[in-house]
C-alpha cells in the first residue's frame, strides 16, 4: 500500500514538473525547409508541415520569418505582442534575432494556436501551430496562404515555380529616363528711362524791319536838293528849305538819301 501511494506521489510530482508544452502537444509537426520563390528570387523557409490521415502536407511557416523576408517589399509589415498577436500592414518590421531560423530542428511536438490576432486594429480568424524550444520559448506558425489573403500579397503554385510570392512590385521603366532641364527663369524686365520732355522752342531774334524801299523814282526824273544837304526832296518847299532841281541820278551820284517827310 505504501509503495502504490510512493508511486502516486512520484508520478503527480513528475507531471506538475513537466513542462506544459510538453503536457499540451496536440501531435507531430514535420520539418519542411521549402524554397518559395519571392517575386522571383528563391528563399529558403524553415517550414513545418502537418500531414492528414492519408499523408498529404500542410505547410505552415513562422509568421517573423516571412516578416523579415517582406520588410523591403510593398507588403511589409509589423509584427508585436500585446496581449494578442498584433499585425500592422506597411509598417517596418523591426528584426528580433530568430528569424530565418530556430533553435531546434527536426520533426518536433507542436500545440494549436487559439491565441487572437488584430491586423491593422481588426481581429481577424488564422489558423496557427505553436512549436516550442527546450526553454519554453514559443514560435508560432501560419498557412503561407492564410497570411497572404490577411496581409495583401498573393501567394501561388505552378510545377515550373513551386510555391511563390508576388508582392506587386511596380515594373521597372522600360526606357532611360531623360532628366528635365528647368526652365531659365525670365529675365525680368525694366522699365525704360523716361524720355525727357521736348526742350521749349524759344522765339527767335526779332529781325528788324528792312529799311524802306526807296520808291522808284525814273532815273532821270527831278528831285530837290541843296548844295550842303544830306537829302534830295520831292516836293520843293520841303520843310521851307531853298532847293534847287537836279535829277535823280546825280542826287544818288552824290550820296544823298531820299527825305522821309516827303518822299514817303
Amino acid at each position: 500500500m505504501k509503495k502504490r501511494a510512493v508511486s502516486f506521489v512520484l508520478t503527480l510530482i513528475l507531471c506538475l514538473t513537466l513542462a506544459p508544452w510538453a503536457l499540451a502537444a496536440d501531435g507531430m509537426a514535420y520539418a519542411s525547409t521549402q524554397s518559395v520563390e519571392v517575386d522571383g528570387a528563391p528563399v529558403e523557409f524553415q517550414m513545418y508541415a502537418l500531414k492528414d490521415s492519408d499523408g498529404n502536407p500542410t505547410n505552415y511557416v513562422k509568421l517573423r520569418d516571412v516578416a523579415h523576408v517582406l520588410n523591403s517589399t510593398p507588403a511589409r509589415f509589423w509584427v508585436g505582442y500585446d496581449g494578442a498577436i498584433a499585425i500592422i500592414t506597411g509598417s517596418v518590421y523591426v528584426d528580433q534575432g530568430s528569424e530565418m531560423h530556430t533553435p531546434y530542428s527536426g520533426d518536433r511536438s507542436y500545440r494549436r494556436g487559439g491565441g487572437p490576432v488584430r491586423v491593422d486594429g481588426a481581429l481577424v480568424s488564422l489558423e496557427s501551430i505553436i512549436l516550442t524550444d527546450d526553454q519554453g520559448g514559443d514560435y508560432t506558425y501560419f498557412k503561407l496562404r492564410d497570411l497572404g489573403e490577411a496581409l495583401g500579397f498573393t501567394v501561388g503554385w505552378t510545377s515550373q515555380r513551386g510555391v511563390y510570392i508576388e508582392t506587386g512590385v511596380p515594373a521597372e521603366p522600360t526606357g532611360p529616363i531623360i532628366p528635365v532641364q528647368p526652365e531659365t527663369p525670365t529675365q525680368p524686365t525694366y522699365p525704360t528711362t523716361p524720355v525727357h520732355p521736348t526742350q521749349p522752342t524759344y522765339p527767335t531774334t526779332p529781325v528788324n524791319p528792312a529799311p524802306p524801299t526807296q520808291p522808284s523814282t525814273p532815273s532821270g526824273g527831278t528831285v530837290y536838293v541843296t548844295k550842303t544837304g544830306k537829302r534830295y526832296h520831292y516836293s520843293s518847299t520841303c520843310n521851307g528849305g531853298t532847293y534847287y532841281a537836279s535829277t535823280l541820278s546825280d542826287a544818288l551820284a552824290r550820296g544823298l538819301t531820299a527825305c522821309n517827310k516827303c518822299v514817303n
